[in-house]
């Protein structure tokens, strides 16, 4: 039995080149998704890192200013700052706010990559060290 032009249908060139097309499509959105989620793991660590940085500012702070009431000196104001190289820096500050009702308090900023900061401000009872606030802002 001989086939005829007429029965031949050409199928494989019009399957071959939407599926060329699908392929592509999956493989960009799936780029597309790998590249979003390496940058939203890579602002999680430093959101993390940056509040880290400014948690230790609070700590060292504190140690400060334990420090001085152990060696029995008179506290006022004062500053610190303090980095951890190739990652970031955190300044500090102490002051008294209310010396009537005796509370205290320190503020740490946290900086990295000259652009990420995170604050902390931190109100406590200089008498107990009770904090009584404690307010993080991005």
């Amino acid at each position: 039995m001989k086939h005829t032009r007429k029965y031949k249908k050409a199928y494989a060139l019009p399957i071959a080149i939407i599926t060329g097309i699908v392929l592509v499509s999956l493989s960009a959105a799936l780029l597309m998704s790998i590249n979003n989620e390496i940058i939203i793991n890579k602002r999680s660590k430093e959101k993390i890192i940056v509040k880290k940085l400014a948690e230790a500012g609070i700590e060292e702070g504190l140690y400060t200013y334990n420090s001085k009431l152990f060696r029995e000196e008179e506290i006022q104001n004062f500053n610190g700052e303090g980095s951890i190289e190739g990652i970031g820096k955190y300044i500090y500050s102490y002051q008294t706010i209310d010396e009537e009702n005796k509370i205290g308090n320190i503020i740490s900023q946290a900086i990295i990559n000259g652009q990420s900061k995170y604050t902390i401000l931190l109100d406590f009872n200089l008498e107990n060290g009770e904090i009584i606030n404690w307010q993080e802002k991005n």
